[in-house]
């Protein structure tokens, strides 16, 4: 990921690569606002679903080990997330719900506001369901297969990361 450049005033950044740097850069006039997703739910797809990820950041590693290096990213991220303490967290799993109700709430965060309407529009186009229909690739959404995740390493995961699941509020 390149460096960008300093953003100006009304800039926008928007930060999904699991470090904390972009924001940074605007000092202390950003407002943070922290996405948030189940850890294990970050954890094991990125373990198990994603091959090309995989081949690139952990080659030689076997399941375990690869699960082990995705495990401490998500905590070394988390942490360093909340020790700056955002002012807004929102979660994964409420943008699934409702998403022009957290798309809102994001807004209002930045002092920003858009028509009700124009929200429902933005989530209805930016749906996992849109996209599969549309055939169109508008976000990160993942569209591969299904890959099962094995059971036992489920419980594993969930005992592994469950400090950091209570610290964002997933017990």
């Amino acid at each position: 990921m390149e460096t960008p450049a300093t953003p100006g005033d009304d800039d926008i950044l928007i930060n999904s690569a699991h470090s904390w740097s972009p924001h940074d850069l605007a000092g202390s006039r950003a407002q943070p606002v922290l996405l948030i997703r189940d850890p294990v739910d970050v954890v094991m797809p990125r373990t198990f679903r994603k091959p090309n990820l995989r081949r690139h950041v952990a080659p030689t590693a076997d399941d375990s080990a690869n699960f082990e290096k995705n495990a401490a990213m998500a905590e070394k991220f988390y942490r360093s997330a909340l020790r700056r303490k955002p002012s807004t967290i929102i979660r994964y799993e409420s943008f699934l719900v409702l998403p022009a109700e957290e798309l809102a709430r994001v807004l209002r965060s930045i002092d920003r506001s858009t028509e009700p309407w124009r929200l429902e529009e933005i989530a209805a186009q930016y749906s996992r369901e849109s996209q599969r229909s549309s055939g169109q690739r508008l976000s990160n959404v993942y569209q591969g297969p299904t890959t099962a995740i094995p059971r036992e390493l489920l419980g594993e995961a969930s005992e592994r990361l469950a400090r950091l699941r209570a610290d964002l509020g997933y017990s």
